[in-house]
């Protein structure tokens, strides 16, 4: 599995998204894809399935959760 993080560069979320990348490579072996993008999105896919969004949650996902979302 395939997971995507898409990220606001305009906002600098980039090192938050690879702090969460490396948290799910470490506890899941999941390899990740970070995409750069804007309107200050934090979205979370799996397999193109939408996971998390900042945008619609009002709030960044916490590493333990989005770990065990994908158990």
């Amino acid at each position: 599995m395939t997971i995507r993080i898409e990220y606001c560069r305009v906002w600098n979320y980039q090192p938050r998204a690879a702090r969460l990348a490396a948290t799910l490579k470490e506890k899941l072996q999941l390899e990740t894809q970070l995409v750069a993008g804007g309107r200050g999105a934090f979205e979370v896919f799996a397999e193109d399935q939408l996971l998390f969004s900042k945008l619609n949650e009002g709030r960044f996902p916490e590493e333990q959760e989005m770990v065990d979302l994908l158990r």
